[in-house]
């Protein structure tokens, strides 16, 4: 029979279509199926956040609040600069999302990198020191929708759409600037206008600019080889 793989592995279309322990057929179709069980997932994280908060919120009450602050900018550091910006095939998986259309099936692979944690555990760290299990709750779902779910949506839409995703990224970008240019000097549209464009220059200098200039550089790349180098067995075809 066809599983539906290349490689002879069935896929997870496949077993949507039959119940586990040869239960009666499903009404819903696979899709349906499929939104079901992630709402399920979804109040299943939802409930458990919302037991979790109380112990949450007590987590960090025996440590400094300069520990805390230096723990979190260490951690968001460690999501900024491990985060897999590319996505490759050979990055480390933590799903396969199947995308089924007409004419062909698409795989696309969803990294689950050190970045990810980092940025969760940033998240908990601070919750920990807001006033109420309220406010717990809510920054540690929020930061689940932006570290967990968030770059898994971008992926997508950088795979089915790029003039989408490069929209998106202008707008997180617009949008980032403008916020903190009216928290920083406490103004309004003024202060959002000036961080909209320092954020614009400050990121077009350091994605493009310093991009284009490393990769500039590599032609002066030179590999020295010296005494520290391991040694090369020489191998010897003829003896004399």
């Amino acid at each position: 029979t066809n599983t539906g793989h290349a490689t002879g592995a069935a896929t997870f279309a496949n077993y949507a279509y039959y119940p586990p322990y040869g239960g009666q057929a499903s009404s819903f179709s696979p899709r349906n199926q499929q939104r079901l069980a992630t709402a399920k997932s979804a109040i299943l994280i939802y409930c458990a956040l919302l037991g979790l908060s109380p112990i949450l919120k007590s987590l960090t009450k025996s440590t400094s609040s300069d520990s805390i602050w230096a723990i979190s900018v260490w951690l968001m550091c460690i999501n900024v600069f491990f985060f897999d910006y590319g996505g490759g095939v050979g990055a480390k998986l933590v799903f396969v999302l199947r995308i089924l259309n007409t004419k062909a099936n698409r795989y696309f692979r969803f990294p689950a990198s050190l970045s990810t944690n980092a940025a969760l555990m940033a998240s908990t760290v601070l919750a920990s020191r807001l006033p109420s299990t309220t406010h717990v709750f809510s920054l540690t779902l929020f930061s689940i929708e932006v570290f967990g779910l968030f770059p898994v949506f971008r992926r997508h839409l950088r795979h089915i759409s790029w003039r989408g995703h490069l929209a998106l990224t202008i707008i997180l970008v617009t949008g980032a600037g403008g916020g903190v240019g009216v928290k920083i000097s406490g103004g309004g549209w003024r202060a959002a206008i000036a961080g909209v464009v320092l954020g614009g220059l400050l990121t077009g200098l350091t994605m493009g600019v310093c991009s284009w200039w490393l990769i500039g550089l590599q032609k002066y790349k030179n590999e020295i080889h010296g005494p520290w180098d391991p040694a090369r067995p020489v191998i010897r075809r003829h003896w004399d």
